[in-house]
């Protein structure tokens, strides 16, 4: 049995313009035909009623494809392979498009949407602006899912009353949202009882060096320890210099450069919190866009503080007895891919990817987070948890207790590393000159 769907209101063009039909004669405009791919979705933008009536939609065959409202937006997901037919109408219209959809990978689309940010709060009356662009080059439009808390207008968010709504910026083949709160004071979407209490979101010009430190070199040198492992480790290939780290346009932007540095053939940046803010338990999360290249190690983590300044260790030994989190790692060859892990005990490790889909990568913006408890910590990838240890998972040598060693204060870390063991020694083209790791925000909640 087919079922129709009225189209909602609230739908703007990137730059708030709409279409108009002055001939005085009631027609559906916009409607045309389609290919996609299945399991796929599509979206019908800019179709209407020259006179301004609401649309109804229905598919003829919902076994191959069926449509629906979501959120303002008529949304058609492909079923299966086969032809129907999608028929948008009202009192005194009515037109009908073919939708096609395939199986064999002839209609895929490889589309994103890269958004200035995930959430944003404002007051009644105020305004806030919000930035899209389709990797295609297509124009972006705009919905407001209730626009009784919120209405949007080529990215320009107002608020309206209170509560909290979603916007979404899409395209034909793509979409991503932002949530908006309106008088609510929620600072975090995931939980909205946490409180915000560190945070740096570079503005200015230069990075605040009240709040982070720079590593340079190719080992540890805390205060004067050289007895730190060269390479930092792991057979990584740069030389870290403060000139590869930078802030502008509200964000850290840190470099990865091919040019020779002592006996290095590349340079990058590594920066943290260490002797100047640390946290046991929390919400840690940055918002991130890594680079999709190949040797590329971009890398968000923690470490814990070490008990005086000759020392790396802190008092449960030296690593991998002491912990470490890492929030995010990425492969820059592998820009669909990200993974969290925790190392602990001796030299042990436990985690787990995880594989974006609908179009975005890692070379995209995104929010990293974990959930850190004395019982178990929990990672997010866009305020959606993927996977979460509990302390009976982990453990190290030097305490019973069940919560070690993750129960000490652990500071931040941001670096893009090249090549190195993670990814099996694997270094950038010949053709490599430079590459950027973007971080727009660093927060944590209690």
């Amino acid at each position: 049995m087919a079922v129709c769907f009225t189209a909602a209101a609230g739908c703007s063009t990137a730059d708030g313009g709409g279409t108009e039909n002055g001939n005085g004669s009631a027609e559906v405009i916009g409607l045309s035909d389609v290919s996609v791919e299945a399991g796929a979705t599509y979206r019908f933008l800019e179709v209407e009623s020259s006179d301004g009536d609401e649309l109804e939609w229905v598919s003829s065959n919902e076994y191959i494809a069926n449509i629906e409202v979501v959120n303002g937006l008529v949304t058609l997901t492909a079923e299966n392979a086969g032809v129907t037919e999608v028929t948008a109408f009202c009192r005194h219209a009515q037109a009908t498009c073919t939708v096609t959809v395939t199986s064999d990978g002839s209609s895929a689309k490889d589309v994103s949407i890269d958004i200035s940010t995930a959430f944003i709060d404002v007051e009644t009356g105020a305004e806030a602006k919000i930035t899209a662009s389709s990797s295609d080059g297509g124009a972006v439009y705009w919905f407001s899912a209730e626009e009784s808390i919120a209405t949007v207008n080529g990215g320009t968010v107002t608020g309206v009353g209170d509560g909290t709504t979603t916007v979404i910026a899409c395209t034909a083949w793509a979409q991503t949202e932002c949530i908006v709160a309106v008088n609510t004071n929620e600072t975090l979407p995931v939980d909205s009882d946490k409180t915000l209490v560190w945070s740096d979101e570079f503005e200015g010009d230069s990075l605040d060096t009240e709040k982070w430190g720079y590593q340079t070199g190719t080992h540890d040198n805390y205060h004067g320890n050289e007895s730190s492992t060269y390479r930092w480790g792991n057979n990584e290939q740069q030389y870290y210099t403060e000139d590869a780290a930078s802030v502008s346009d509200g964000c850290l932007k840190i470099t990865a450069t091919k040019e020779d540095k002592e006996d290095c053939s590349y340079t990058s940046a590594r920066i943290l919190t260490r002797d100047k803010y640390t946290v046991t338990y929390g919400y840690i999360e940055a918002r991130i866009k890594t680079p999709a290249v190949t040797g590329m190690w971009p890398a968000f983590w923690m470490l814990p503080q070490p008990t005086d300044y000759t020392s790396t260790n802190n008092i449960y030994g030296w690593w991998s007895q002491n912990g470490e989190i890492d929030i995010m790692e990425g492969k820059g060859r592998l820009s669909d891919w990200f993974c969290g892990t925790l190392h602990y005990g001796n030299n042990e490790y436990l985690g787990s990817d995880y594989y974006f889909t609908g179009g975005t990568s890692a070379a995209n913006w995104h929010t990293y987070a974990i959930d850190w408890r004395a019982d178990h910590i929990t990672w997010y990838v866009d305020g959606v948890e993927y996977f979460s240890m509990d302390c009976s998972q982990w453990y190290t040598n030097a305490s019973d207790e069940a919560s070690a060693p993750f129960d000490q204060p652990f500071y931040i870390i941001l670096n893009l590393a090249v090549g190195g063991n993670f990814d099996g020694n694997v270094l950038p083209p010949d053709s490599f000159t430079s590459a950027s790791m973007y971080v727009d925000y660093v927060r944590v909640y209690a």
